[in-house]
């Protein structure tokens, strides 16, 4: 039986004492880029556990757990933001290791990632 939306959650769990936490999740988004860390800095992130429905859990520095408020914008700002963006395209594969998955199949993740490291240029140029 499948799992709802609802029952499809993910928990991150760390103490005072440990420097590790550990993130469960069943979102696949968050399993691609751990599983893509994991590999990349496997002295850092561990996979643990897979359950039968497909949740996954790892360890990661306790560290590296953020809690971000997005920015707030002007009108201005987000029009700004739809420009540059609608200026901008995807040229090949990025050769970033967090990208690759183990079987070598590319994907796109973490594009303010990608643009700082000039994988994105503009059409103009």
């Amino acid at each position: 039986m499948a799992l709802t939306l609802s029952e499809r959650e993910t928990i991150i769990v760390f103490n005072e004492q440990d420097p590790l936490a550990e993130v469960f999740t069943y979102n696949g988004r968050m399993k691609r880029e751990l599983s893509g860390l994991a590999c990349a800095r496997p002295d850092d992130v561990q996979h643990t556990k897979t359950n039968t429905e497909g949740g996954e859990t790892y360890t990661v520095p306790k560290k590296w757990v953020k809690i971000r408020a997005s920015r707030i914008l002007t009108e201005e700002q987000k029009e700004n933001l739809r420009q540059a963006s609608a200026n901008t395209r995807f040229v090949g594969n990025c050769k970033h290791p967090v990208c690759r998955k183990q079987d070598g199949i590319k994907h796109r993740m973490k594009l303010t990632f990608h643009t700082n490291r000039g994988s994105y240029i503009s059409p103009n140029t």
